[in-house]
């Protein structure tokens, strides 16, 4: 088990920020952003800004800018928001509790405190969570109660950068590339081509012309905008499939570790899709779209009384 240790500080009765200090998920967030920003930088330096500029550039860049800067605002909330983990509770406490709520808790013999409904043990963080998914190192953090919202946010936002850059570059290229095919073409209609001679023509005549047009005043970029793109397709299919899943486990309102301990089988009881979202979402709202702090529910019993002794 890696070496983990949990930062937090205390605001108003509830943890609101907290930091897991462990090296394989720093990296991991780390290289998200490091992702993050070498894709804004990349689009914007040689996709955007290259070539001539139009107004729709400078819109396609305000909406690149927006999308990036609510990915990495959701990825820092999920990162630094207390997921949702149980304080420690007083035995008193968990005497006091009712026997509706006590029945359906348990004990946790690892970090020695009573355990409600729905959470579980984290090894990472080395403490329950309540309504664990997962533990993500991407976002260096447990994906929780809290900070679900968040973790679904940036990878829905990341998705849509990814496909904002893949777009814009595949764009460019068209554009650049489409007016010198009839360049090409008469170029070499009437002569005998050989393979030397379509490689010369190309690599002399037609890829400066490209370039040109791109605004690309060194080949390096070319390599850049290339790892870019592989970089966007990758990260675009990663995301879109962790947010599918994601929706789909809300709309039946399991989280993924308890559809590995049912085998995929449905909860008896849903109260519906909109009432799942809801409960990671808050009440239905613009608010959906950022990375606000949800209003959620009331916690149970248990948590509520715990925090009050604390």
């Amino acid at each position: 088990m890696a070496f983990s240790r949990v930062f937090r500080r205390w605001t108003r009765g509830y943890r609101k920020w907290w930091f897991v200090c462990e090296c394989a998920g720093i990296t991991c967030a780390t290289l998200t952003h490091c992702i993050l920003a070498y894709a804004n930088y990349c689009t914007t330096t040689f996709t955007l800004s290259g070539g001539d500029k139009k107004p729709a550039d400078f819109v396609l860049w305000v909406v690149l800018e927006v999308l990036y800067f609510l990915a990495v605002a959701s990825h820092l909330n999920a990162m630094l928001t207390d997921p949702g983990s149980v304080p420690y509770c007083d035995p008193e406490v968990a005497e006091g509790l009712g026997p509706s709520e006590s029945s359906k808790g348990s004990f946790c013999r690892k970090c020695d405190n009573f355990k409600p409904p729905r959470a579980h043990h984290c090894s990472t963080c080395g403490q329950c969570v309540q309504i664990m998914d997962h533990h993500c190192p991407w976002v260096n953090n447990c994906v929780g109660k809290y900070n679900r919202k968040y973790f679904l946010l940036f990878i829905f936002y990341t998705f849509l950068v990814c496909l904002h850059v893949l777009l814009t570059t595949v764009h460019r290229g068209y554009v650049c590339w489409s007016p010198h095919k009839r360049h090409r073409r008469r170029r070499w209609r009437g002569r005998h081509t050989t393979t030397t001679t379509t490689t010369t023509v190309f690599v002399e005549e037609v890829v400066p012309l490209i370039w040109d047009c791109a605004g690309i005043q060194q080949p390096i970029a070319v390599i850049f905008l290339i790892f870019q793109t592989v970089l966007s397709i990758l990260f675009g299919l990663f995301t879109f499939v962790m947010a599918w899943e994601q929706c789909n486990s809300i709309m039946h309102d399991v989280t993924t570790i308890e559809d590995m301990q049912t085998h995929g089988r449905a909860k008896e009881e849903n109260d519906g899709a909109y009432s799942n979202f809801k409960q990671v979402f808050g009440p239905y709202g613009i608010s959906w779209l950022f990375p606000v702090p949800p209003r959620l529910q009331d916690d149970s019993t248990l948590v509520r009384r715990s925090l009050s002794t604390l």
